[in-house]
């Protein structure tokens, strides 16, 4: 199984939250088959807009527990990332960062360290967590595939 998704069930039954009040809005694709067993509402959208579609829910459902899985946050759909953080949407946005896409629709990817690759940006990557403190989240983690147990 994915281990995303195994670290996000592990927390979802450490917090004893049911997952009929959790949305998962997500960019990414993932099997169907898998997201068919955790039992929550799923909603697969375009690229960058999971967090904006998660704003929506929100916003119509105050008590639902929205969590966006989105992929490269900073290039498409960054802004969304940055409105979320600064109106304190209540939201748990899990960004999986593999640090593999070098440019995005044509963008240099800013999450892609220079060191990465010749052809990359030049710019350092943006650090997710600072950001989201510097527009006002109330409460922001980093964790790799290391820290799943």
């Amino acid at each position: 199984m994915n281990p995303i998704i195994c670290a996000f069930i592990k927390g979802i039954d450490r917090a004893g939250v049911k997952p009929a009040g959790i949305s998962i809005v997500s960019d990414i694709p993932f099997e169907p088959e898998l997201v068919k067993e955790l039992g929550v509402d799923f909603f697969h959208t375009i690229r960058g807009r999971a967090i904006a579609f998660g704003t929506g829910l929100k916003l119509a459902n105050p008590e639902l527990k929205v969590v966006p899985f989105v992929g490269d946050l900073m290039t498409i759909g960054g802004n969304h990332f940055v409105h979320s953080a600064r109106r304190n949407m209540e939201m748990l946005v899990v960004c999986i960062n593999n640090f593999v896409y070098k440019r995005i629709a044509d963008q240099l990817a800013p999450k892609v360290a220079a060191t990465f690759s010749a052809y990359s940006t030049f710019e350092s990557p943006f650090n997710i967590p600072h950001l989201a403190n510097s527009c006002g989240a109330i409460y922001t983690a980093r964790w790799t595939a290391l820290h799943t147990e």
